[in-house]
């Protein structure tokens, strides 16, 4: 009997839930942190059928999630309230436990040069 995607909400409170996920559902995950409810809804709807995507609003919160779930890659946003991308990033490859997981920063800032 494998686990379901609804089974596995909320998964910070189970233990060993990367393996779990890859070995039942047979998906790599993502953690999508996105303050944009929409673009961060779009994003996981459009990952969801290759991945398991955990979702956080901000960077504070990806990291909540990171110390009990290890996900095979981060896409996040780099201005988010709370605590950006940037920051969460530098607080991520410097833990040990995360420095090993992949991020993607995101951004819609641009700059005249």
């Amino acid at each position: 009997m494998g686990l379901s995607k609804s089974s596995l909400s909320p998964v910070y409170d189970q233990p060993n839930v990367a393996s779990s996920i890859r070995e039942n559902l047979g998906k790599s995950s993502i953690l999508v942190v996105e303050d944009n409810k929409e673009l961060r809804f779009f994003m996981k709807e459009n990952f969801e059928d290759e991945f398991y995507v955990l979702e956080a609003e901000n960077g504070l919160e990806a990291l909540e999630i990171l110390k009990t779930y290890k996900p095979d890659l981060i896409i996040s946003d780099v201005m988010m309230p709370k605590m950006d991308g940037i920051t969460m990033c530098s607080k991520l490859k410097t833990n040990f436990q995360t420095s090993h997981i992949p991020v993607i920063l995101l951004t819609a800032r641009t700059s005249l040069i």
